[in-house]
C-alpha cells in the first residue's frame, strides 16, 4: 500500500481564477483520480490531493485597502471562487488550504524555528516586486526610460529616485521598487551543492527534463545570495509573523510553500520517519507553473533540507497558455474564464479540450473549437452515438454473452479467422479488417504504455490513443453495416461488430475515467457495467469483465450536442 501526495501550488486570490488555475488543478485531479484506479499490478495507493489559496503579502493587502476592504473578509471572499472552480470542474481534493488557517500559522512558525540556524538578521537594499513577492538583483533591473528599457548605472544610488521612474524585473517584466530595510536571511549558498547533487542523482525530481537542465545550469553558473525571508512589519502587516520578532512578518514565499506539509499533518509527526505523514511528504508531486520554478525547485527544497526534513519525490512543470496564439492579458480583454466554458459545453468538454491539446514541455494555445470539438465531435458524435446506434435496433446482450467468454479465453485477442470471417460476405471486408486491427492495437497500447504515460503527465498520448479507439470502432460499425444483415449465417459477425463497439466505449471510459470523469460513469451505468468493474485498468482489456449492456429502443441519449453559436 503506497501513500501518494499530489498538490496544486495554492493560488494568490487577488483575482479570480483564469485558465491557467484551471490547467494546473486539472493535471492533478487527473493524477490524483488516476492513482486510485486499481492496476494491473493490483498496487492499492492512498491518495491526498491538496489546493488552496495563498492569502498573505503585500499584493493582498495593497488589493484589499484599495477595494476598501477588510483584509480578511477580502481573502474571505476570494478564496470561495477558487473553491467554486474546483466545485464546477470536477476537482475532487482532500483538503482546501488556506494560509489564513490557525494550523498552518503554527506550522510556518514550526519551521522557521527549525530552519533558524541558517537565519540571520541583517540589512537589506534592494529591489523587490510587489507582484511577484520577490527580491531582484540589479543585474534583473531595467530602468524605462522613453520606451526603453535601460540597464542601471553602478554608480547611482537608486534608493533616492523620485517614485514617478519605472523600473522592471526582467525576469516576469514587472515593476521593482526599492527598498532598504532590515530583514532575516536564509543562506541559500550552503545548500547549493547539496541540492546540485540531488537533483542529479534523482532525475525525477524535476520534470520534464528541459526544465531540470535549465535549472541546473542556472544553480551551476550563477552565485546564489542570500534570501530575505521577512519583510518590517509596518511594511507588510498582513502576515504570520516571525517567532520572538514581532516588528518582523514571515516572508510570503516561506509561508506559502510551508502549506505542503500542513496539508499532510504537523511538522512534529513529519519530523518522524516512520510515520504516514513523512511517507507522504517523500511520496509528494508538485504541479506548478514555470514562472515558480525557483521558489519550489531551489527555495522549498533548501528549506526542507535545513529543516532536516525528507524532499518531495518530484516537481511537475508545465507551460502557460495563449489565447489563439496572443498573449493573455487584461488590457486585451482576452484572459480565458473556464466558468463561462463549464457553463456553455461542461467541465468534461473543457477537461478534455485543455488536456488534449498541451503538453508540460511548451507553452500551449487555446481555442474555442477545441472545447465545442471535444464535446461535439468526440464525448457526442463518437463516443455516446457509438453505444446508441449499437443498441437502438439490436439487442446487444447476447452479443456480449456470447463473445465475450472467447476473447477471455484468448487473451483478448483478435484471432486470425475472425478477421477472415468477413471476407466474401461485407463489401468493404478490407476497411473492417484495418478497423479490428486498430482496436486491437489501440487496446494493447493502453495495457501496455497508460500507466507510464499517466505517471508522467503524458496525458496528451494517452487522449490520442483513446480517440483513435473511438475511431477504429466507429469505422467497424459504419462500414459492417450490422442494421443490413438478414443473412441468419452472418448473425455471429453482426453480433461480433455489436460486441466490439460496445467493448471499444467500455474500455475507453475504463482508462478515460480521470479525465472525463462524469461522462464515463454515466456510459457506464448505462452499458450496466458492475460498479466494482468501472475504475480498475485490469478490466481494460477485450473481454474483460462481466457481462452487460441492454437494449435502448429510444436510443441512450447521456450528451447532447452545444450549438456554438448559442
Amino acid at each position: 500500500m503506497k501513500r501518494v501526495h499530489i498538490t496544486t501550488p495554492i493560488f494568490y486570490p487577488n483575482a479570480k481564477p483564469h485558465l491557467g488555475h484551471f490547467y494546473t488543478s486539472v493535471l492533478c485531479d487527473v493524477q490524483n483520480r488516476y492513482s486510485k484506479l486499481g492496476k494491473f499490478n493490483n498496487t492499492k495507493n492512498i491518495t491526498k490531493f491538496t489546493t488552496g489559496t495563498d492569502e498573505h503579502g503585500m499584493k493582498i493587502q495593497n488589493a484589499a485597502l484599495k477595494a476598501n476592504l477588510d483584509t480578511q473578509k477580502f481573502v474571505d471572499n476570494l478564496s470561495l471562487t477558487f473553491k467554486e472552480l474546483c466545485s464546477k470542474s470536477n476537482i475532487q481534493y482532500d483538503r482546501f488550504i488556506r494560509t489564513t488557517d490557525s494550523d498552518h500559522v503554527i506550522e510556518v512558525q514550526n519551521l522557521w524555528n527549525m530552519c533558524k540556524h541558517d537565519i540571520f538578521l541583517d540589512d537589506h537594499a534592494g529591489w523587490y516586486s510587489i507582484s511577484d513577492e520577490t527580491f531582484y538583483p540589479a543585474i534583473h533591473v531595467r530602468e524605462l526610460i522613453n520606451g526603453k528599457l535601460v540597464p542601471l548605472d553602478s554608480a547611482v544610488d537608486y534608493s533616492t529616485a523620485d517614485a514617478s521612474r519605472t523600473f522592471i524585473n526582467t525576469e516576469t517584466n514587472n515593476n521593482v521598487i526599492f527598498f532598504k530595510e532590515k530583514n532575516y536571511f536564509f543562506d541559500l549558498k550552503k545548500y547549493k551543492d547539496k541540492l546540485i547533487d540531488h537533483i542529479i542523482k534523482n532525475p525525477e525530481f524535476i520534470q520534464p527534463s528541459n526544465y531540470r537542465t535549465n535549472l541546473l545550469n542556472t544553480l551551476k553558473s550563477e552565485q546564489l545570495m542570500p534570501l530575505s525571508v521577512s519583510r518590517p512589519t509596518k511594511r507588510l502587516e498582513w502576515a504570520i509573523k516571525v517567532p520572538n520578532d514581532s516588528s518582523q512578518s514571515v516572508y510570503v514565499w516561506f509561508d506559502a510553500l510551508c502549506n505542503y506539509m500542513t496539508s499532510i499533518g504537523s511538522l512534529n509527526k513529519i519530523k518522524d520517519t516512520s510515520s504516514t505523514e513523512s511517507e507522504f511528504l517523500r511520496n509528494t508531486t508538485h504541479v506548478i507553473g514555470k514562472d515558480i520554478m525557483k521558489f519550489h525547485c531551489i527555495y522549498w527544497p533548501m528549506f526542507l533540507m535545513s529543516a532536516g526534513l525528507p524532499l518531495p519525490k518530484s516537481v511537475f512543470v508545465h507551460g502557460h497558455w495563449v489565447n489563439d496564439g496572443v498573449k493573455m492579458s487584461k488590457s486585451l480583454g482576452n484572459v480565458v474564464d473556464p466558468l463561462e466554458y463549464i457553463e456553455k459545453y461542461g467541465s468534461d468538454s473543457l477537461r478534455l479540450a485543455v488536456l488534449s491539446h498541451s503538453n508540460l514541455t511548451e507553452d500551449n494555445n487555446f481555442s474555442d473549437s477545441y472545447v465545442s470539438e471535444s464535446r461535439n465531435t468526440v464525448l457526442v458524435n463518437k463516443l455516446c452515438n457509438l453505444i446508441s446506434r449499437s443498441s437502438k435496433k439490436f439487442n446487444p446482450k447476447p452479443a456480449v454473452e456470447f463473445w465475450q467468454p472467447i476473447f477471455k479465453e484468448n487473451q483478448g485477442r483478435i484471432t486470425e479467422d475472425l478477421y477472415e470471417s468477413f471476407d466474401g460476405h461485407f463489401k468493404d471486408s478490407e476497411t473492417i479488417k484495418i478497423a479490428l486491427k486498430d482496436i486491437e492495437y489501440n487496446v494493447n497500447w493502453l495495457v501496455n504504455h497508460y500507466e507510464t504515460s499517466m505517471e508522467k503527465f503524458e496525458y496528451q498520448k494517452v487522449i490520442g490513443c483513446l480517440i483513435n479507439l473511438l475511431n477504429s470502432g466507429n469505422s467497424l460499425f459504419q462500414n459492417a453495416e450490422p442494421w443490413t444483415i438478414k443473412d441468419t449465417n452472418l448473425l455471429k459477425q453482426r453480433d461480433l461488430v455489436l460486441f466490439l463497439s460496445l467493448e471499444v466505449a467500455r474500455i475507453f471510459c475504463v482508462y478515460a475515467s480521470p479525465i472525463v470523469p462524469e461522462i464515463t460513469s454515466n456510459v457506464l451505468k448505462a452499458l450496466e457495467v458492475p460498479e466494482s468493474e468501472t475504475l480498475d485498468i485490469s478490466f481494460g482489456k477485450l473481454g474483460a469483465g462481466s457481462v452487460y449492456s441492454k437494449q435502448s429502443k429510444k436510443g441512450v441519449s447521456l450528451l447532447t450536442r452545444v450549438n456554438d453559436e448559442e
